[in-house]
């Protein structure tokens, strides 16, 4: 009785510790998926877009731009489909209130940046 006992919690235990290393792996496919996807998608966005600046952002975040284009872009990550913020603009100011790093966010432009506020000026 004590060995089937033992043999179940045995075979719960490891059953547990494989689904957190799959959420573990998956969340790091998800995060260099999206690493990728974002700078992919701010030099396509902006080739388009010449003379203009581009954000892609994944929310939450404050933005006060001028001469601004808004669209929303989806990225279906490999466990996950999220929407991006996409703002094409001439000037601003904007601030990311999450972490950065490129899963996050990229920009292209005219920009001044001190940590997660980028402060943008017409392009040329």
């Amino acid at each position: 009785m004590q060995a089937r006992l033992a043999s179940l919690i045995s075979g719960a235990v490891s059953g547990l510790i494989s689904g957190v290393s799959g959420l573990v792996s998956g969340n790091a496919n998800d995060q260099n998926f999206r690493n990728g996807w974002t700078q992919q998608n701010i030099g396509t966005v902006t080739a388009a877009n010449p003379k203009k600046n581009v954000i892609i952002v994944f929310p939450p975040h404050d933005q006060n731009l001028q001469g601004s284009k808004y669209q929303q872009l989806v990225s279906k990550t490999p466990t996950q489909t999220l929407s991006y913020d996409c703002y094409i603009f001439d000037s601003g100011d904007f601030t990311l209130k999450g972490n950065g790093g490129y899963l996050n966010w990229a920009f292209a432009g005219n920009f001044t940046r001190n940590g997660n506020k980028l402060t943008f000026k017409p392009c040329t």
